[in-house]
């Protein structure tokens, strides 16, 4: 009994260890990132984004409703649209 208590101990142990590499993108609001590919102003089209969340670079498809936004450019997300992009604006 007590061997098979110690192996169903080990094997949930074992089974804690796992971990999940999903990360959720509302995670990413009102963080600060930087422009990645450049974001065309007034929605007039759509660039990239990264930001590091939880230790780990994410890159994002982003949208803007202010200037264009050159690589480079300090952004804050600011919201989340319904087609899984983020809104963005200078930090």
């Amino acid at each position: 009994v007590v061997m098979i208590w110690l192996f169903l101990w080990l094997m949930k142990a074992v089974y804690d260890l796992q971990s999940s590499g999903n990360v959720s993108i509302r995670q990413a609001i009102g963080l600060e990132a930087e422009v990645y590919v450049r974001v065309p102003g007034q929605r007039a089209g759509s660039g990239r984004v990264r930001v590091v969340m939880d230790d780990r670079m994410r890159m994002y498809t982003a949208v803007t409703d202010g200037d264009t936004l050159e690589r480079g450019t300090k952004i804050r997300i600011n919201t989340l649209n319904a087609d899984n992009t983020v809104t963005v604006a200078k930090a």
